[in-house]
């Protein structure tokens, strides 16, 4: 499941004490957005830590896309639930094929 929290105010990582800031502020969650200066992922694997890269980065875009032209609405409650649950690759396969790609 995606859990994503907000730190709304940061500073730069090179900084230790910032890093751990950010460390100590994502906890258990998988998700932290870094107040103008991105995000930071986290999984108990490369591989599943990319995954909820990409399916974060594709929601975005897509919530984006949509506030654009005029179509988003907030979606809230169980379906919000439902979404952040579910994973659309087989984990490893995703991952795979972007790495042979890059390779």
């Amino acid at each position: 499941m995606l859990v994503l929290l907000v730190l709304e105010r940061f500073e730069h990582v090179e900084d230790p004490v910032n890093a751990r800031q950010a460390a100590q502020a994502l906890g258990s969650a998988s998700v932290l957005l870094l107040a103008n200066h991105g995000v930071l992922v986290a999984g108990p694997t490369v591989v599943e830590a990319h995954g909820r890269a990409v399916t974060f980065e594709h929601r975005c875009r897509t919530a984006w896309e949509h506030r654009t032209a005029g179509t988003g609405h907030p979606i809230t409650g169980p379906i919000r639930d439902q979404l952040g649950a579910t994973w659309p690759y087989r984990v490893g396969s995703l991952f795979a094929a972007m790495a042979r790609r890059e390779l």
